[in-house]
């Protein structure tokens, strides 16, 4: 008892046949704030009562598909577990058989251990990348994200438009940004792509015909994007139509 008090993991050990929860180690009352006479051999139901709403009948088909062999040994299963002042805690718990013979299982033993720190990072990662996804989708830019290799990762509707009416092609994840551009155009592109991947943030503005031999300007960026190392992992390629803002400022410019 003294070795499984000690660890910083909640450990407890259910009795199949009686359904009950007759061991929890100290975690449970130190991680989660309840007393021993709360936790003290409790049903199989109420220690559901503890568990998330939205992960109880996952927790149960995980206990029946560990007592029926249908988990690989010591697969860890992720939910959330309430303390006792009504907060929700994430833990991974990996639960296994202990059996007497070759078939029979008696009891099950489950390891929780406490990843609320990371899974409350990666939900306000998943915000962050919705709250993203909804600016790109709403802006009048054109967003590509290439990966080292010049290949597109991601890449936002206006973009994909732009390609199209351009090329007549669906784009996807995983071309080539240099398969769409022309020979002389890729050569500038990869040119800046390059001081891009070397550090440097690239912006300036040029002149393109479009397909009715329209001129038009743009004005275009190479940005790296870094991960917490400070690593560049790739390339935001962005640009937009500036055609009518210079019409606009020419002609503010006359007017003066």
């Amino acid at each position: 008892n003294s070795i499984l008090n000690s660890t910083r993991s909640i450990v407890y050990l259910y009795n199949v046949g009686k359904t009950q929860i007759h061991f929890l180690n100290s975690g449970i009352y130190d991680q989660l704030g309840y007393s021993k006479f709360e936790m003290d051999t409790i049903g199989l139901e109420e220690y559901l009562e503890k568990i998330h709403p939205a992960d109880q009948s996952r927790y149960k088909s995980h206990i029946e598909a560990v007592l029926l062999g249908r988990e690989k040994k010591f697969t860890a299963f992720e939910y959330r577990l309430k303390k006792r002042n009504g907060d929700w805690k994430w833990y991974s718990d990996t639960i296994f058989n202990l059996k007497t013979g070759l078939t029979e299982t008696i009891e099950l033993v489950g390891y929780a251990t406490d990843i609320n720190a990371i899974r409350s990072k990666e939900e306000k990662y998943e915000r962050e990348e919705i709250r993203l996804k909804a600016i790109l989708e709403n802006t009048r830019e054109y967003y590509f994200f290439l990966d080292l290799d010049c290949k597109i990762v991601s890449l936002n509707k206006n973009a994909k438009d732009f390609l199209y009416d351009k090329y007549e092609r669906n784009i996807f994840e995983g071309y080539s940004i240099l398969e769409f551009l022309p020979l002389e155009t890729a050569s500038v592109f990869t040119e800046k792509f390059n001081y891009a991947l070397d550090g440097a943030a690239i912006h300036y503005e040029s002149q393109f015909q479009d397909k009715k031999g329209e001129n038009k300007w743009y004005q275009f960026s190479y940005i790296p994007v870094r991960d917490k190392k400070e690593r560049i992992t790739s390339v935001c390629f962005v640009f937009m139509d500036m055609t009518e803002i210079r019409r606009t400022n020419k002609s503010l410019l006359e007017l003066n």
